[in-house]
């Protein structure tokens, strides 16, 4: 959970109130030993005279080079709209669910030689992305806020220079409604998990 206040009396020029909430939850598969469903839900919600009503913003990764993620520290959040563009969504409200299917494909742990690397695993997930982000949510039309992105994607963990949270994601994904892109949306990205 978080929270965002500005207010003219603490030296803002504007107002603003945000809350925002992230809650994750994991269930075992009993069919085969390390498949899981991992669920994601994140939201939030803002008001007041910030200049930037478009707050919260939700969509697929960025189109940013796998580098510089690793040569920055940052990497992109698990809690996207996949089968959409980056921020295609915006608002001051926004609700996302993220269920993944994730499985295991192959225990690798080998490197060569003795050089500060070595590939750990390599894993899978099928998802479906369901939200959205908006200005008010139509009571008579609910659900109209809301997208549907399904697809699948290949993990690579591996560790360099002894950093052992490495990880790429390669993916496809499709956007189920009128707003998506045309055509099946790729991406090679470094993102973290949820």
């Amino acid at each position: 959970m978080g929270a965002d206040l500005a207010e003219p009396a603490w030296g803002s020029e504007f107002t603003l109130s945000a809350f925002s909430v992230q809650a994750t939850a994991y269930f075992l598969m009993p069919w085969l030993r390390h498949h899981v469903l991992a669920l994601g839900f994140s939201g939030g919600t803002s008001a007041g005279s910030y200049a930037r009503y478009d707050y919260y913003y939700t969509g697929g990764f960025v189109d940013a080079p796998v580098v510089d993620a690793y040569t920055t520290g940052v990497l992109q959040s698990g809690f996207v709209l996949r089968g959409y563009e980056s921020g295609q969504f915006w608002g001051p409200n926004y609700n996302l669910l993220n269920l993944e299917y994730r499985f295991p494909i192959w225990y690798i742990d080998r490197g060569l030689s003795t050089l500060p690397g070595f590939l750990r695993t390599l894993s899978g997930t099928a998802f479906l992305d369901w939200g959205g982000a908006y200005d008010k949510l139509d009571l008579q039309k609910p659900l109209d806020a809301y997208h549907v992105g399904v697809g699948g994607e290949l993990w690579v963990h591996f560790s360099i220079i002894y950093v052992d949270d490495s990880m790429v994601r390669i993916g496809v994904a499709k956007g189920l409604d009128s707003e998506a892109p045309h055509g099946l949306q790729t991406y090679f990205v470094a993102a973290s998990t949820f």
